[in-house]
């Protein structure tokens, strides 16, 4: 960290200490958040896209700057029960960051952020970008706390956590839209655009979005 940044860290890491202290928490391993996250919905526009979080599901809108096999597999919409943590790296200035939702189905992903369609590169304005520490703080405060959390394969810590939301059959409206879309997710692949991984990750969340 920044030596004219360690002061305000300190500060900060002090204030939670008091604050702990007078709602006499115990001293015990915590098996929940102590502290509530950023109140919700809480929408914010980064140099990727536009992610909001309403307390249960994460949206993320690409922007036209996006990389195309993201605009590709259309806006990402999360629900909270297949989350299994966050990932945030901020903007530097000097190098791009990027806020990740790491699901159930690929937290053994290897995708960089500017392909993968659950996270969001953070290149633009530092400032702004900042702002999505919001979104990210938010949904790690409503997910289980990382002490009650297993492998992801364990079925019987699956059994206890909180369940994804049933899946609901596509409108006949919308099939024109997936089949577009998978179109051009196979041009990307035939071009060499993607790689076979970054295909099926990308044609897996197009199905399942719909």
């Amino acid at each position: 960290m920044d030596v004219d940044r360690t002061g305000v860290a300190e500060y900060v890491a002090e204030e939670i200490r008091r604050s702990l202290l007078l709602d006499r928490i115990p001293k015990e391993p915590a098996k929940a958040c102590l502290l509530h996250g950023p109140p919700v919905p809480v929408p914010v526009r980064s140099s990727d896209g536009t992610v909001s979080f309403d307390g249960s599901r994460v949206r993320i809108d690409w922007a036209d700057t996006s990389e195309r096999v993201k605009r590709a597999t259309g806006p990402r919409i999360i629900n909270l029960g297949d989350l299994v943590q966050v990932e945030w790296l901020p903007n530097s200035g000097h190098e791009d960051g990027f806020l990740r939702f790491v699901t159930r189905e690929t937290v053994f992903s290897k995708l960089p952020p500017e392909k993968d369609p659950y996270a969001l590169v953070l290149w633009g304005s530092a400032r702004r970008d900042l702002l999505t520490a919001l979104i990210g703080t938010a949904v790690t405060a409503r997910l289980p706390h990382p002490s009650t959390r297993t492998s992801p394969g364990n079925h019987e810590a699956d059994a206890h956590g909180p369940s994804p939301a049933p899946a609901v059959p596509p409108a006949a409206d919308h099939h024109d839209v997936v089949l577009r879309r998978l179109r051009e997710l196979g041009e990307l692949y035939r071009d060499g655009v993607l790689t076979g991984e970054e295909f099926a990750l990308a044609k897996a969340a197009v199905l399942r979005g719909f």
